[in-house]
Parts: C-alpha cells; sequence; structure tokens
C-alpha cells in the first residue's frame, strides 16, 4: 500500500510495559501511532505463561483457567484504550479510508466503527480464527476442522470427532461471553449507549484476510 503511494499509518496499541520494539524493521514511509495501555503486563510475566501453557500439560480446568485470564486482559486493554479519549478524537480526525482490524478480539472493530472508517479488513496472522470463522459466515464442519485447541492431526476417529463438535460449541459459547460481549457493554457504557453489537458489526465483514 505505500509503494503504491497510499498513506499508512500503524496504530502500536501497547499494553505491555517493558516491551523492546527496537528491533522491528518498519518500512520508511509508514507512520507509527504507539497508545500505551498500562494493564500490568509485563514481557517477562507474559513469557513465564506462555511457557506454562505451551510447554507442559494442562487439565481442563487449567486451560479453562488460561482462557478466561487470557479473555479478560483483552478486555481490560480494550477498556482503558476506551478511555484514552485524545487516542479516539486522533482516529476519528485521521479520517483513515480503510482500517485492517486483528483478529484477537472485536474491540479495534467497535474502534473501526466509531472513528468512521468506512471500510475495513478483519486480519487474521495465520489460518482464519474460530470466532472470526463463525462470526462471518465461514463452514465449519466439527467432522473434519477441530476448533483450535484440540491437540489433534490428520484424520479424526469417532471419539476425537464429538470432542471437536463440543469443543465448536464451547467456543463460540465463551468467546462471546468472555469476550465479545463484555466489550460490547465496555463501548455502550464508556462510548455511548446505543453502540451497536459487536459481534453484529463483526458479521458485516467486508474482507477477511488470513
Amino acid at each position: 500500500l505505500n509503494d503504491a503511494g497510499n498513506d499508512v499509518t500503524l496504530v502500536l496499541i501497547s499494553p505491555i510495559e517493558d516491551r523492546d520494539i527496537s528491533n522491528i524493521k518498519i518500512k520508511s514511509g509508514v507512520k507509527v501511532h504507539t497508545v500505551s495501555i498500562s494493564v500490568g503486563l509485563s514481557k517477562a510475566k507474559m513469557e513465564e505463561n506462555q511457557e506454562n501453557y505451551v510447554f507442559k500439560e494442562e487439565s481442563g480446568a487449567g486451560a479453562g483457567q488460561t482462557m478466561s485470564v487470557k479473555a479478560a486482559k483483552f478486555v481490560q486493554v480494550c477498556e482503558k484504550t476506551l478511555q484514552n479519549k485524545d487516542f479516539l478524537k486522533w482516529l476519528e480526525a485521521e479520517k483513515f479510508d480503510l482500517a485492517f482490524a486483528h483478529m484477537f478480539d472485536v474491540c479495534t472493530v467497535g474502534l473501526v466503527h466509531a472513528a468512521r472508517i468506512p471500510s475495513w479488513i478483519w486480519l487474521n496472522s495465520g489460518s482464519i480464527m474460530d470466532w472470526v470463522a463463525y462470526t462471518v459466515g465461514v463452514p465449519i464442519i466439527p467432522s473434519y476442522v477441530p476448533p483450535m485447541m484440540m491437540d489433534v492431526a490428520g484424520e479424526m476417529n469417532f471419539w476425537e470427532r464429538t470432542k471437536s463438535l463440543i469443543g465448536h460449541g464451547l467456543m463460540k459459547f465463551f468467546w462471546r461471553r468472555l469476550v465479545a460481549d463484555p466489550e460490547t457493554e465496555l463501548f455502550r457504557r464508556l462510548i455511548r449507549p446505543d453502540f451497536p453489537d459487536l459481534v453484529e458489526l463483526s458479521s458485516k465483514c467486508p474482507l477477511v484476510s488470513p
């Protein structure tokens, strides 16, 4: 986009207090707008939690607790972002034509709507995330496509397909309950009471990019 002559701005919403991004190479000509959000996160703490989550076996209850903690942080970051009125004014005043929203939650979708940005792309850093697929209507067949947190590869047997079906149902329920609905309530409390439901806004996404 930048090479084609478009003005490109990278908005970095950073909740990690000791994060060092000096080694990240950003193309010359791309503007960078950094928004520091303090939610008690540190790089060392995140790496410790990631080590426990990735390299150690967790029970079902432990995995559920990990998911709840991560979801709560997303909501907390969203709240702190919405409380930053200077950033919200700047975002609207820039009059962007197009926005790329990350796939972690739906707070960025709400920001796009609040800033009156006419079009946007839901950007996934790998394959399409489960909740993105659910929201925009991409078909997922549980017999062939397991949920993202299920440890399985290749062709599934009957029991694994049953677990996959249940897992997709739980993912839909908990993602909405722990992330999407709380973030909708934040926009209605901090922006305006009649703010649209964020899942409904997300379902109208013009383009999803894997």
